[in-house]
């Protein structure tokens, strides 16, 4: 038996099957595309036809407990006109999708490709730190995004003790390592600025009576390598004369600085190591002891503070 064939039914008055006659079958038989099922059929007048709305022996409808072997190039839910289609609970209308293709949850009039009137709540958002467009809402809802730098990296370190560096005759120390410095990883192809603050106390603990010339200040390294703006260097400031505390007029003084940098990296990440070396340019004869970061490591340094570096990187 098949659905292209008449038999095995027969027109009781003679000839051929009139169109329009429904049988109930109950075997399964026959090869696809012609094979046939239990269940009514009706004969067209040139094959047996499945009582479904589909021109097809198969039953094509769909199954409230699911179905199997449909092809999403020819099977669908939703309708073959200009009409919207419309999903309902409780027979109020919770989803449409108008015939122009805008999906709406919560509105029967959605005027973007998804457009959802109610509460809105995303979980398990993945981590990402190569990202850098922000997700944004206006007033009335609509979504967007804003290109900016965003801020990848920030850390800090503290200086956790002086360093001491005794000079009595002219010279020029441009090498004192201060302990302080900050790594950073860049990722390749983007646009980056990097900020460094400093601030590192400096001063001289024996001053003598007499006049110190020179100048005192801070090494700014970017791989080793000085990087002149970001680079402090200032005139030793004493007055042997007037001074009341052993002839100085300042045991410390502190250097300061703001270096920015703007790069964009290539094809591979950068690394960078930023690192601060004490510098002393010394011009007197006699002894003095120069001090970097703090006065001294206990007690605590409120008055002059101690040494730190800190980073910002914004990534494009």
């Amino acid at each position: 038996m098949a659905s292209n064939i008449e038999a095995p039914v027969l027109n009781p008055q003679g000839g051929s099957i009139v169109a329009g006659t429904i049988v109930y079958n109950t075997v399964t038989a026959g090869v696809t595309p012609n094979d046939v099922i239990p269940g009514f059929y009706y004969w067209d007048g040139t094959k047996w036809l499945l009582l479904t709305n589909q021109n097809t022996s198969t039953p094509t409808n769909w199954s409230i407990l699911g179905n199997n072997n449909t092809n999403p190039n020819t099977n669908f839910i939703g309708t073959t006109n200009a009409n919207d289609f419309v999903t309902r609970t409780n027979n109020v209308e919770r989803l449409r999708v108008t015939s122009a293709g805008n999906l709406g949850i919560g509105t029967s009039s959605p005027t973007s490709t998804l457009d959802v009137n109610g509460n809105l709540r995303i979980r398990n958002i993945p981590v990402t730190t190569s990202s850098t467009q922000i997700l944004t809402s206006d007033s009335n809802g609509n979504i967007g995004t804003f290109n900016t730098h965003l801020l990848s990296d920030v850390d800090g370190v503290v200086a956790s003790n002086p360093v001491n560096y005794s000079i009595a005759a002219p010279g020029i120390v441009n090498n004192l390592n201060l302990g302080l410095s900050t790594n950073i990883s860049l990722p390749a192809n983007k646009n980056c600025i990097i900020i460094i603050n400093y601030s590192v106390p400096i001063g001289i603990s024996n001053f003598p009576k007499q006049e110190v010339v020179g100048y005192y200040g801070v090494r700014f390294l970017k791989n080793g390598t000085e990087a002149e703006a970001g680079s402090r260097k200032s005139t030793i400031v004493n007055n042997y004369e007037t001074a009341p505390l052993n002839g100085s007029t300042a045991n410390m003084a502190t250097i300061t600085n703001t270096y920015i940098e703007k790069l964009t990296t290539g094809a591979s990440p950068v690394n960078i190591t930023y690192s601060l070396n004490g510098y002393i340019e010394y011009y007197s004869s006699f002894n003095s002891n120069f001090l970097f970061n703090m006065w001294s490591s206990s007690p605590p340094n409120y008055n002059w503070g101690r040494a730190t570096i800190t980073k910002q990187v914004y990534i494009l």
